[in-house]
């Protein structure tokens, strides 16, 4: 099997918060999903209050309180965002590709998103995703299709169904794995490329095993 060289893959930027993004009537859930964004992308601490975004925004906290029931509430919304972004990374591309080139434009994609948003993405997985998982949410819903689009790329030969959860189970895993360890130093990789590529030849091999 020979698998083609994978080739970068442009990636949504979050919306930039400028003096004149504040509230008025209409857009207030909009732009406080934006701040919030924004805070969780550049706070190392992971701090995130309504009071905080409330400020920011030009309202009371309470104003928070009718959008979203709690922090919690707004942090899936955010996340929501970020799930819908992967995804769409994810179908680009992969899009045209099959079988295993699909898989690993898919799984480059995923970790190029993953480095180039790490802050919101370690909050997304931070979340009790199983949970989610089995509910009728925006979330579970993406969540799902995240992995269906993966296992539609890992069916090689007579695959079971079993099988195909197992391998994108396992080699998702391998991915996600590689990013945490090159975001806590772990990976010998001196920027986000040069893991990028490091998680490709990886995720290359893994495939070469399986088909």
């Amino acid at each position: 099997m020979t698998i083609g060289p994978i080739q970068n893959v442009s990636m949504k930027m979050p919306v930039e918060i400028s003096k004149r993004d504040t509230y008025h009537h209409g857009n207030l859930e909009e732009t406080v999903l934006l701040v919030a964004r924004k805070h969780i992308e550049t706070d190392e601490s992971g701090e995130l209050s309504f009071r905080a975004i409330a400020a920011e925004v030009g309202v009371s906290h309470r104003a928070l309180y009718r959008l979203f029931a709690d922090r919690d509430a707004m942090l899936w919304r955010v996340a929501q965002i970020g799930f819908e972004e992967l995804l769409e990374a994810c179908k680009a591309s992969s899009d045209g590709k099959q079988g295993a080139e699909a898989l690993r434009a898919y799984m480059y994609a995923y970790a190029r998103y993953a480095f180039k948003h790490f802050l919101l993405y370690k909050m997304m997985y931070s979340l009790p995703l199983m949970r989610e998982y089995n509910k009728q949410t925006p979330v579970s819903m993406q969540l799902k299709e995240l992995f269906n689009l993966a296992a539609s790329h890992a069916q090689f030969g007579s695959s079971s169904p079993t099988e195909i959860r197992d391998r994108v189970n396992r080699l998702w895993a391998q991915v996600h794995g590689m990013i945490g360890f090159f975001q806590c130093g772990a990976l010998n990789a001196k920027t986000s490329e040069h893991a990028l590529t490091y998680i490709d030849s990886a995720t290359i091999t893994f495939l070469k095993l399986e088909t």
